[in-house]
């Protein structure tokens, strides 16, 4: 479920991110949220933030969400990428399952996206 109070914070954290050329913390989007807030109504909030700044056609806002262990997005991120830019997953990756990804492809596939929603910042905000 989309936290509805939240989505132009959340959103706001990934638009200062893309026009600073930056990436965002999980720890400062869960943040966001009050304690006991469910990880899939943040991670909804998080892609329906991501919709509301560009159709994920164009971007895909939460690209610029980065692990600490990897500095990459979560998996949902390459599951969108993998459903709207097959070929470009396929290339990278050499296969389309996201759940098999190696933390050079996923780092690969992250730039490439990251690329789209910082031009994407600079010329519509």
């Amino acid at each position: 479920m989309v936290i509805v109070d939240q989505l132009s914070s959340v959103g706001q954290l990934l638009l200062n991110a893309a026009k600073s050329k930056s990436v965002v913390s999980f720890k400062s989007f869960h943040a966001l949220f009050d304690d006991g807030t469910s990880n899939n109504d943040k991670y909804d909030t998080l892609e329906a933030a991501s919709r509301a700044l560009c159709p994920s056609y164009v971007a895909i806002y939460s690209a610029i969400m980065a692990k600490n262990s990897d500095g990459c997005p979560g998996i949902g991120f390459y599951d969108i990428f993998n459903n709207l830019r097959s070929k470009e997953f396929i290339y990278v990756a050499g296969h389309n399952d996201p759940q098999q990804l190696t933390v050079d492809d996923k780092r690969k596939i992250a730039s490439l996206e990251r690329t789209r929603v910082y031009k994407h910042a600079k010329g519509n905000f």
